[in-house]
């Protein structure tokens, strides 16, 4: 950088906080599990992180790397007892999106529906415990300054944990589908429970954009605060007609 002029030195930088950033980011996606949920965490925090680490990470909450199809299918028979082509018309066997404990794969069932088929990566349970048993011992000396409180570890792989119960989850759906059914404009996949169990969770498709496309086609003060307050009395609903909050909802 001494070598460098002002402006040289300011793409220099930004080259290097790409490739870091890339590199993070590819790091986090192969493990899987709470890492990788820290990187999608962190890719929200705009106040904290450069740019361009932002956007790199962005890629963790839909494009992260998925598991090679057969084994996604050998995942798809050992919870259901039957390969995805012998249960749908068409199985896409590419993820259109893949996350921290499992991906999702485009179906069309015999009587012609589209649904979502998420997958749960192999051993996923198992990796979440190894890795809060690692995050423990390195974090041991705050647990004794009181920093980092042991409860606060519990209660965040206890949650963790329970998303790896994907009928859990479709109750959840069930729930939330039913509680707000009274909003009109707000759409909630149906589980289909034929396909489901605590390894595989198949819902119906729906289509749409992330945040930032949305916003990138900058679309009118008044649309977005249309979105703004339709977002609100969702939340309104929930808290206080459900008592119950979605408190993790995908951009």
């Amino acid at each position: 950088n001494l070598l460098l002029g002002e402006g040289d030195r300011a793409q220099h930088q930004a080259r290097f906080l790409q490739k870091a950033s890339r590199r993070g980011r590819d790091e986090l996606g192969m493990l899987k599990g709470p890492a990788m949920k820290l990187g999608q965490v962190l890719s929200m925090q705009s106040g904290v992180l450069p740019r361009e680490a932002l956007r790199e990470l962005a890629d963790l909450q839909m494009r992260a790397p998925g598991m090679h199809a057969s084994l996604a299918r050998a995942q798809f028979k050992s919870a259901l007892g039957k390969y995805p082509e012998d249960v749908f018309r068409e199985f896409d066997p590419e993820p259109f999106a893949a996350a921290s404990l499992g991906q999702v794969h485009r179906a069309i069932t015999r009587k012609g529906e589209k649904v979502a088929v998420k997958i749960q990566y192999p051993a996923i349970r198992s990796a979440i415990e190894n890795d809060f048993k690692l995050l423990r011992s390195a974090t041991f000396p705050t647990q004794l300054t009181g920093h980092v409180p042991p409860a606060l570890l519990d209660e965040v792989q206890r949650g963790i944990l329970e998303e790896t119960d994907y009928l859990h989850e479709a109750d959840n759906l069930e729930y939330f589908r039913q509680g707000l059914s009274g909003l009109p404009y707000l759409t909630i996949p149906a589980v289909y429970r034929q396909w489901t169990t605590e390894r595989v969770l198949t819902m119906s498709c729906l289509e749409g954009e992330g945040l930032s496309e949305f916003l990138n086609r900058k679309p009118s003060p008044a649309l977005r605060d249309l979105v703004g307050a339709r977002v609100w009395e969702m939340y309104y609903t929930q808290l206080h007609r459900l008592k119950a909050l979605h408190a993790d909802h995908h951009p």
